[in-house]
């Protein structure tokens, strides 16, 4: 195969090869949110909705490892204790009932990053916990619906509000950039700091049973072809 260098990376030797093949967009995506938008303390409050999702799992890891907390939202009431075992420091249904849990968990404590990737009603309830000039970073739009933005938080609150697609940003990133931001995961990912959870692996000859399964939802974690 031959096409531009970035869309290479020499991994260290020892790296489990499954999560090696997951590592270059989700864990990337919530490395690039964490880093890339507003300057972060150690103690630090971050804000994401679809927590349970590949992004979001790999931000509660990487916020974990630097000193960061992370308040996280989901659909699901059985997915809360999963998330706190991986290193959430607060996990709320994404409802009002759960943003109102949230405002008396901060109290006062500022947030200024929030990471949006469903839209709609579930953007604005991150809106809600953001501090005053705050910055959104929307990443995905889950639930199809429009991110509309109540004029209260522009006029009032001042908040910031971006897109990312991490595919444009390997276009752009340096080779040094990208290097350095790979080989600091992969080393996660050896010492089992960042862990990818994997719901099958199936061989390439029973494609169709893969792409089936990777629609279905209530899955535990990616399905990966083996093409060995």
């Amino acid at each position: 195969m031959t096409a531009a260098e970035h869309h290479f990376a020499k991994l260290p030797a020892g790296i489990d090869p499954v999560q090696a093949a997951m590592l270059r967009i989700n864990p990337v995506t919530a490395w690039h949110l964490l880093h890339k938008h507003v300057d972060l303390d150690k103690g630090d409050w971050v804000v994401q909705n679809a927590a349970n999702s590949g992004v979001g799992r790999a931000l509660i890891q990487i916020a974990n490892h630097e000193g960061l907390r992370t308040l996280n939202f989901v659909r699901r009431a059985e997915l809360i204790p999963e998330l706190l075992a991986l290193g959430a420091d607060a996990v709320f249904l994404d409802n009002e009932d759960g943003v109102a849990e949230a405002k008396a968990l901060l109290a006062d404590t500022p947030v200024k990053l929030a990471a949006n990737a469903v839209g709609g009603d579930s953007a604005i309830r991150l809106m809600e916990l953001l501090t005053q000039e705050g910055m959104m970073i929307t990443y995905g739009a889950m639930s199809r619906r429009s991110l509309k933005v109540p004029n209260k938080f522009l006029i009032f609150k001042n908040l910031r509000l971006h897109g990312l697609w991490i595919t444009q940003w390997f276009e752009k990133a340096s080779r040094v950039e990208l290097h350095d931001v790979l080989e600091q995961l992969a080393q996660m990912i050896i010492c089992q700091e960042l862990v990818t959870a994997v719901d099958a692996i199936i061989p390439m000859q029973e494609h169709r049973q893969a792409m089936l399964r990777a629609q279905e939802g209530g899955r535990a974690g990616k399905v990966i072809l083996d093409l060995t």
